[in-house]
């Protein structure tokens, strides 16, 4: 198959998983979903966690990369700079979890938009997206393992 078919696929499966993730509809509950456009369901499922004032999903790294290419999403990263400078995603606006002027930082997002944060292992980024969602954002997507799934998925990374 050829670059351009596959990348066209690529993007309508993409739009999809969008349209059918729960991350982008309100619900009021805590539910696990399987993914359609990514891995076939049995293998792969996610967690969302929902609430009147937003939502968190956690995602493997595969369906978070599919994400990435969505013109609409904000990528943060909420490790330390050093950590960052060391590689991170491509594109991703670097808002240390651990610095005092986080919230104040993250203001700066659109909180209309989905907002992808990670961190090392994915534990400051589960904490950060719940501060996300205090604030008023209502799509958060987490990586679930952070950048330690992402290396092992063999994903790109930035330095």
């Amino acid at each position: 198959m050829n670059i351009k078919l596959f990348n066209a696929i690529s993007a309508i499966a993409i739009v999809c998983l969008i349209s059918s993730c729960s991350v982008f509809k309100k619900t009021p509950e805590k539910t696990t979903t399987a993914v359609s456009a990514a891995p076939p369901a049995s293998e792969v499922e996610n967690t969302t966690t929902a609430s009147s004032s937003g939502q968190i999903q956690t995602i493997n790294a595969e369906q978070f990369n599919k994400l990435l290419v969505l013109d609409e999403v904000q990528l943060v990263d909420v490790r330390t700079p050093e950590e960052f400078q060391s590689g991170h995603i491509k594109d991703a606006e670097n808002i240390d979890y651990n610095n005092e002027n986080f919230k104040s930082k993250a203001s700066s997002l659109d909180k209309s938009k989905p907002v992808l944060v990670y961190c090392r292992s994915g534990k400051r980024s589960a904490s950060a997206a719940e501060i996300l969602k205090e604030m008023g954002f209502t799509k958060i997507v987490s990586l679930d393992g952070g950048m330690i799934s992402w290396e092992a998925a063999n994903l790109p990374t930035s330095k």
